[in-house]
């Protein structure tokens, strides 16, 4: 299962200096939420529309939404972009907003095997990353490992 590790950073810049740097985000003292299985792709869309209440297309419409920023022929691991929309979005939200994403984003069956405590305990750990990269005025990304 790939790892993908949710980070903040302040810009584009020092996203980027993560892949070069063994073992990840952890390693280069980022702000992460380690979450197997969640591709920065396809499920992150899902959730976003989910967050949002908007459509799978319009989520992977929205700029930056799974924008790989590293060299694609450096090979993994890769840096992708976050849109800044469910970040604004996670940072704010409720239990009860959570619950009802969680729902959601487990109904539109991406990833595969999504549980109910699995969904919520990602969203919980995703919305408490937003926050603080809010507070600090920073951006997510994710460090992809295939």
């Amino acid at each position: 299962m790939p790892l993908a590790d949710y980070f903040s950073a302040p810009d584009d810049e020092a996203a980027l200096a993560v892949p070069r740097t063994e073992g990840g985000p952890t390693r280069t003292g980022h702000d992460t939420v380690r979450l197997r299985g969640v591709d920065p792709v396809l499920a992150l869309v899902r959730l976003e529309a989910a967050v949002t209440g908007c459509g799978h297309e319009e989520a992977g419409a929205r700029p930056c939404g799974g924008q790989v920023l590293s060299d694609p022929q450096d090979g993994p691991p890769f840096v992708v972009a976050v849109t800044d929309t469910p970040r604004e979005v996670l940072a704010h939200a409720g239990e009860d907003d959570l619950a009802c994403a969680a729902a959601q984003w487990r109904a539109s069956g991406e990833p595969s095997g999504l549980t109910e405590e699995t969904a919520s305990g990602a969203l919980t750990a995703l919305s408490t990353l937003a926050r603080r990269a809010h507070d600090r005025g920073r951006r997510l990304y994710c460090w992809w490992s295939l």
